[in-house]
């Protein structure tokens, strides 16, 4: 599974498809982008002085960002769920 998290777009990227609106703010202030396949991965960062760094391990990631890749995956499902529930409502709101 590919995730790409890019935090001014406040987007988390799955195998490609992108869910907008997630909170990042929480991730380091410098903090841009991660690009991680399952296995490997890198962390770029916004500084220029700042090289990527490599990341070969989830607790790497976890480390570096200060907050578990996992939760930053269930807040990519929350937000899906909080997006459904608003589309349906609407289509609910419509059929009144």
């Amino acid at each position: 599974m590919k995730i790409t998290i890019i935090k001014d777009d406040q987007a988390v990227y799955e195998n490609g498809v992108a869910i907008m609106g997630i909170d990042l703010s929480d991730l380091p202030e410098d903090f841009h982008a991660l690009q991680w396949d399952g296995n490997t991965g890198h962390i770029e960062w916004k500084t220029v002085t700042t090289p990527n760094q490599s990341v070969s391990t989830e607790s790497e990631i976890d480390s570096v960002l200060g907050i578990p890749l996992t939760q930053i995956k269930g807040r990519r499902t929350a937000r899906i769920a909080e997006i459904e529930a608003k589309a349906k409502a609407e289509v609910e709101a419509e059929n009144e």
